[in-house]
């Protein structure tokens, strides 16, 4: 979820990514639960109606990719101490604007630090531990959701995302320019710089296995010596590996988050939803 010249609010960056918390289900955010009367009688209620906006297995692989960032990237000051975290850094090229974005399976937040009327660069600023400096989506936007969010996860059960049914080395894209007038991509899932490892046994300019011996995958143990989640091949049947394939299986059965409860701070409703969360709290300004 890239930020860009356009004005979004901290609530929709949260719902947004609250979304992949919730494996792909987007739902749209509310502050009043129920009304009741007098007598307790509800004579209102809101019912949350998620939808599907992305694919689990999509919503699974940027939740890998964010808490990766959490735990050692750009977002590592928004680290909780008990419960994984996922988040995004998001930084103004003159400081005017800085975000931190994040969640966890039990609430999404968004955190914003600039000024609502003009852009006013937020530079020399003091930082407290980190020192004067500027301000960007890394430094007091993740330490300030850092802290909200070590204090909101107070006495909550940890819990962690789960994870994509499979993966693999990413895919390295190469182009093939024998002829001049002739130009075609092609796509090898022997990753990238392992243009050796390629074998393409019918010559038919589609790669068919790698050579493990070739790569520089990390082996897993488990599966032979082919990298994680890659099949072995042996195609003259000597008992030894001759290559590997890349996994087969791409179904996936889920279930959804437990239900999760709410709140925005800013104006203490909380909102408790049976489906996982969608709302966010309103960030400094």
């Amino acid at each position: 979820m890239p930020l860009g010249p356009k004005d979004i609010t901290p609530m929709e960056m949260a719902t947004a990514y609250s979304t992949f918390a919730n494996d792909g289900l987007q739902v749209d955010p509310i502050f009043i639960e129920r009304v009741e009367d007098s007598d307790g009688m509800i004579i209102f209620e809101n019912t949350p109606a998620p939808e599907r906006a992305i694919s689990v297995q999509s919503a699974r692989l940027v939740n890998q990719v964010l808490e990766a960032n959490v735990r050692g990237g750009t977002g590592t000051r928004a680290r909780l101490e008990n419960q994984v975290a996922a988040g995004k850094t998001g930084t103004a090229q003159d400081f005017s604007d800085a975000w931190f974005v994040g969640y966890t399976p039990h609430l999404a937040t968004a955190v914003w630090m600039g000024n609502p009327d003009e852009q006013i660069p937020m530079t020399g600023v003091d930082r407290g531990a980190m020192g004067r400096g500027n301000v960007f989506g890394g430094s007091l936007p993740a330490m300030i959701w850092g802290a909200f969010n070590k204090t909101y996860h107070e006495g909550l059960q940890p819990l962690t995302f789960e994870p994509p049914e499979w993966t693999r080395a990413g895919t390295r894209i190469r182009t093939d320019q024998e002829e001049d007038d002739y130009r075609e991509l092609i796509e090898s899932f022997c990753g990238v710089d392992n243009e050796d490892a390629e074998i393409d046994t019918d010559e038919d300019g589609v790669v068919d296995f790698c050579d493990p011996g070739k790569t520089e995958f990390e082996f897993d143990e488990g599966i032979g010596e082919c990298p994680m989640l890659f099949e072995p091949v042996d195609s003259d049947e000597d008992g030894e590996i001759d290559g590997c394939t890349p996994p087969t299986t791409t179904t996936s059965t889920t279930t959804l988050p437990p239900t999760a409860t709410t709140g925005d701070p800013a104006t203490t409703t909380s909102n408790t939803t049976p489906s996982p969360p969608a709302t966010t709290t309103q960030p400094p300004t």
